[in-house]
């Protein structure tokens, strides 16, 4: 259990009612997830529970569901992974994509580049 200072604390990603069908296919149905600042969970469960679909409308990966998302107590409809990166929200997927001609940190940020010069300190 969280400490009580925690427990009040609104949590940073909530998503209520979550469901998702492909065609005929129904892969989540009223899932909800709450996570809050600090913690650390496990998403678990059978091939086609629908960890992945959960985690890529979190991501904004699949913008069309059921249900409501809420980041840091605000309702968002996550339309994009930038989108859903601007709110703080990004995942690093399972079976990576590399370009085997870029660095281990280029292709860590791959996507996600400076787009301005930073002034220097």
């Amino acid at each position: 259990m969280p400490p009580a200072d925690q427990m009040a604390e609104a949590p940073v990603l909530q998503m209520q009612s979550i469901s998702k069908s492909f065609g005929a296919v129904r892969v989540l149905t009223n899932v909800n997830l709450e996570l809050r600042k600090g913690e650390i969970h496990a998403l678990m469960g059978e091939n086609g529970a629908g960890k992945s679909t959960l985690m890529k409308i979190a991501s904004g990966l699949i913008p069309s569901y059921e249900g409501e998302v809420f980041v840091e107590g605000k309702l968002v409809h996550l339309t994009s992974p930038r989108h859903a990166s601007r709110h703080g929200i990004s995942i690093i997927h399972q079976e990576l994509s590399l370009v085997p001609e870029l660095h281990v940190d280029e292709n860590i940020f791959l996507g996600q580049e400076l787009t301005e010069t930073l002034p220097c300190l």
